[in-house]
């Protein structure tokens, strides 16, 4: 699901990221920090849903 990963603050990346140029970290890499941010594969969505309301909706 994820292609990688970066350091983060909140939802937002603290590396910046060019396809290709960046290394992503491995989830093991990132598991000892206090925050970070997941990559997530070519092709894949991810829907959040926050509460019941927005899961009856869709």
């Amino acid at each position: 699901m994820y292609k990688g990963y970066l350091t983060g603050v909140g939802i937002h990346a603290v590396t910046k990221f060019k396809k290709g140029e960046t290394e992503l970290l491995t989830l093991e890499e990132v598991q000892q920090l206090d925050e970070y941010v997941g990559l997530l594969e070519d092709g894949v969505i991810m829907v959040d849903i926050d509460d019941y309301n927005q899961a009856v909706k869709l």
